[in-house]
């Protein structure tokens, strides 16, 4: 008990000697403030310690300057080495690496909101698809602060070492003796003995896939007083931040790609048309003929029709049997092709037919005479005639 009214003893001194803690801060609107990473593009000058130019005073105090000259071109142009050039970017563009991109700027905490009985938290929030982010913390305490922190853990300590209590009565006795905890997951946690500017170079690594074109980075922030005060910081500025990558320039429309596959396939058939003797024409009455040709345009409805293989040629190759002169057989044979090529012609007249038919002919065909004396059961002495 002794304990407990020496810790609200000095609670109640503290609080009557920090009465108004954060007070000036609200009445001024002291902030945390926010500004792009300064990026200087310096140009190396000359160690050259003359002027590049002479003076000449006249007695009446006017002054003339004489400048040196080259002759560039056929012409004397002035010349002077500047000292010093400085280019300072006003945006911020920030280029992808490996599907990320390093958002960096810097954070400075004025003097006027720091205090020996002070903490000041600011928080960056990074906005992104309408979405905010809030990032690690930076804090800042007061050397007071800290010092009534560290008492308020020792005291937290020693009753769990004297009382050793459950989780509940630990818990509850944490809220009681740790009235200010220490944070957690904090990026910058630093304790200033004399009030001074603090910048901070923030930098965070944003992946690609999470970032759109656009992002912003704003602060948040409070001051805590020993007096138990609590003050919010006014609202900061905000930077922008452009993200260049090379995947703006990609071509994400769908494309497709006509590729032909050639596919060659070769039909053959064999049909027998039978013909008067020494004629040439077809007809469908004569032996077998209309069953020889359905099958005939059957086949030719097949290839004209389909649409897998782009037809290239239809070769009719006609033969006659082998009775008379060669020649006879020979010229019987191709115009027996001819008949056959004009009816189905007649029959395909808008398939193209008529450029697709080439046609040949044999004017004695031995080899298929041969087979059909072999297949033919009605023939006698097949191996005699077969010899021959």
């Amino acid at each position: 008990m002794e304990m407990i009214r020496y810790i609200a003893g000095a609670a109640l001194l503290l609080a009557f000697v920090s009465c108004s803690v954060t007070a000036p801060i609200a009445r001024r609107g002291y902030t945390a403030k926010v500004a792009h990473t300064p990026k200087q593009m310096r140009v190396e000058t000359s160690k050259n310690t003359e002027s590049g130019f002479v003076q000449y005073k006249r007695s009446d105090g006017t002054s003339e300057f004489f400048v040196p000259t080259k002759t560039i071109n056929g012409e004397q142009m002035m010349c002077l080495t500047l000292d010093e050039v400085t280019v300072v970017a006003k945006s911020r563009s920030l280029p992808e690496r490996l599907g990320k991109v390093n958002v960096d700027f810097v954070v400075t905490l004025p003097k006027q909101l720091q205090g020996g009985c002070r903490s000041v938290v600011v928080t960056p929030v990074l906005h992104n698809h309408g979405e905010n982010t809030p990032l690690q913390d930076l804090t800042i305490r007061g050397e007071l602060f800290s010092k009534v922190q560290q008492r308020d853990y020792w005291q937290y300590g020693r009753y769990k070492e004297v009382y050793k209590p459950d989780s509940l009565r630990s818990a509850l006795a944490f809220g009681r003796f740790v009235k200010y905890p220490y944070m957690s997951g904090v990026r910058l946690d630093s304790v200033v003995e004399h009030a001074t500017d603090v910048s901070y170079h923030y930098r965070q690594e944003v992946p690609t896939a999470e970032a759109g074109k656009r992002l912003k980075i704003t602060l948040d922030g409070y001051v805590t007083g020993l007096d138990g005060s609590r003050l919010k910081l006014p609202p900061s500025d905000t930077l922008d931040y452009n993200i260049s990558s090379m995947l703006t320039f990609v071509d994400t429309s769908i494309h497709y790609v006509t590729r032909i596959i050639e596919k060659y396939a070769q039909v053959q058939d064999r049909n027998y048309l039978t013909f008067r003797v020494d004629d040439t024409r077809i007809l469908d009455t004569l032996g077998d003929n209309r069953t020889q040709l359905d099958r005939i345009e059957s086949l030719m409805d097949r290839l004209v029709n389909q649409s897998e293989f782009y037809v290239d040629s239809i070769v009719l190759t006609a033969s006659s049997s082998p009775e008379g002169s060669f020649a006879r057989n020979g010229l019987l044979a191709g115009e027996r092709a001819q008949s056959l090529r004009r009816y189905l012609c007649g029959k395909f007249p808008d398939g193209g037919v008529d450029t697709m038919i080439r046609i040949g002919w044999v004017a004695e065909d031995w080899t298929e005479l041969s087979r059909l004396i072999g297949d033919d059961p009605c023939v006698m002495q097949k191996e005699k005639i077969l010899h021959l």
